[in-house]
This record gives structure tokens, C-alpha cells and sequence, in this order.
């Protein structure tokens, strides 16, 4: 059985594109993927900007909660300290 002799050049079918316009569809589709990177590129700044600030509000939370605790303690070691100046004081008033 022979094969009928085909002929597979694609330039003379018929609506087959040029390769001129399969280059500007390329193009056309290049400048849309570019656009679309584009446009994720800024919300990914945006949200990345958010996070700056959250990571600054919270930063001066964080600072504003360190002093808070570091005067806290210091004030326990003081009570602290004239709790156990009291307690040896009346012990000492026992003897």
C-alpha cells in the first residue's frame, strides 16, 4: 500500500498565518504577559510597603511595652526589697 505523496509545506495551506503575523502575535502576547507582571509587581510593592508599616507600628509597641516592663520590674525589686526591709525589721523587734 502506497502512501499518497502529501505535501506538508505549510505556506501554501490555506489560513495558515505569515510568520510576519505569527511574530506580532508573539509580540501582542510578550507585551500582555509584561503588563500583567507589571501590574503584580505594584500590588507586591503595595502590600510589601503595608508590611513596613505594620513591622514599624509594632516595633514602637514592642519598645513602648519594654519600658513599661522594665519600669514594672524595677518597681516589684523595690517593693520587694522594703517588703523583705520590713519583715526582717519586725523579726528582728521579735528577738
Amino acid at each position: 500500500m502506497d502512501c499518497p505523496n502529501i505535501d506538508y509545506e505549510a505556506e501554501d495551506w490555506p489560513d495558515i498565518p505569515t510568520q510576519e503575523e505569527m511574530m506580532r502575535q508573539h509580540i501582542h502576547l510578550i507585551e500582555l504577559e509584561c503588563q500583567m507582571l507589571q501590574e503584580e509587581l505594584s500590588r507586591y510593592r503595595k502590600n510589601v510597603a503595608k508590611l513596613i508599616d505594620i513591622h514599624n507600628e509594632v516595633t514602637i509597641e514592642r519598645d513602648k511595652l519594654r519600658a513599661e516592663l522594665k519600669g514594672a520590674s524595677e518597681r516589684i525589686g523595690k517593693l520587694n526589697t522594703k517588703a523583705f526591709r520590713a519583715r526582717f525589721k519586725s523579726v528582728c523587734y521579735m528577738t
